[in-house]
Parts: C-alpha cells; structure tokens; sequence
C-alpha cells in the first residue's frame, strides 16, 4: 500500500509537520477501507503532535464520523 511506504519514507522524528501530514493521509486511507482499528493504530502516532491546519477539518468533515466517538480520535482533535 503507497500509504504505508509513504510512512515509511517520513518518520515522525525526521519531519514532524509534513510527516503528521502523512500518517492522517493513512488513517484516511484506513477509514475509507473500513480499516477502523488500524486507523485508531495510526491515530495513535500523532495524538499528541500538534496537526495544524488538519485538527479543524478532523472535528468538522464527516470522514471522520466511523471513528469520532473513540477515545483516541478525541484526544486528538481535542
């Protein structure tokens, strides 16, 4: 899957504003596969990084309804 090899090419600890970008990219490719659990996984990651820009449209776009109740989504948008 090019989401996970894009992961892979930008680790957190390299580049923490366009890699946080990437790995809410994979969690949007798991949500729209059904993948919930593997998204949480993702979600994880980035929970406590600041997503700029990404935080606003987490709370707003209803991409993200699969997964708005679980504890991990609110921590991080919260």
């Amino acid at each position: 899957m090019r989401g996970k090899q894009a992961v892979a090419l930008y680790p957190l600890e390299k580049n923490k504003i366009n890699a946080q970008r990437i790995h809410v990219g994979l969690v949007k490719i798991y949500l729209r596969l059904g993948m919930n659990d593997e998204c949480i996984q993702v979600l994880e990651t980035v929970k406590n990084k600041p997503l700029g820009m990404e935080v606003g449209e987490m709370k707003t776009d209803k991409t993200w309804d699969a997964i708005r109740d679980h504890p991990t989504f609110r921590a991080t948008v919260d």
